[in-house]
């Protein structure tokens, strides 16, 4: 399993193209978040902060209330055998 997690700086459409275009290569999918409340950049309103794992099931995930400068992300995985 690979979790791959924390503040991408994904603040322009390109920033965000090479993410998925890295994510793609390592076999990674984006974790999803509803409400997506994530912390979006000032510049472009796209989500700063991203969730990717491979060989993990997401059981859930949810943005929390607080933190400090981003929200909080919460997601609760099981290994996939």
């Amino acid at each position: 399993p690979l979790l791959w997690a924390g503040d991408f700086n994904t603040q322009s459409c390109k920033k965000l193209l090479i993410l998925q275009e890295q994510a793609q290569a390592l076999g990674l999918t984006f974790v999803s978040f509803d409400p997506d409340v994530r912390t979006k950049s000032k510049l472009g309103r796209q989500p700063l902060d991203h969730v990717l794992s491979r060989g993990l099931e997401v059981i859930s995930s949810s943005c929390l209330p607080g933190g400090s400068d981003h929200v909080a992300l919460r997601v609760v995985f099981e290994v996939h055998r």
